[in-house]
């Protein structure tokens, strides 16, 4: 016969399909870490803005003005 035969064209297949799985395992891994790295950069830049909205409204000098900003802060956070 020409070519391959049978055994070696599946060979060569399970081959591939090993690669190939091989190559969305570690695209899936990648996006995972990434995903993770988003969460937590995210999560700490919100508590960063966050912690100096309510030290601003702390050190404000109007009550008024103080409760404003606690409660932008909280609908800031509520939002985002």
């Amino acid at each position: 016969m020409f070519g391959p035969s049978e055994p070696e064209l599946l060979q060569r297949r399970i081959d591939e399909l090993v690669i190939s799985r091989a190559a969305v395992v570690q695209a899936v891994d990648a996006e995972r870490r990434r995903v993770e790295r988003d969460l937590h950069d995210g999560i700490r830049q919100r508590l960063v803005a966050l912690a100096m909205l309510l030290d601003r409204a702390r050190r404000g000098r109007d009550p008024e003005q103080a409760n404003a900003r606690a409660r932008a802060a909280r609908i800031q956070r509520a939002a985002g």
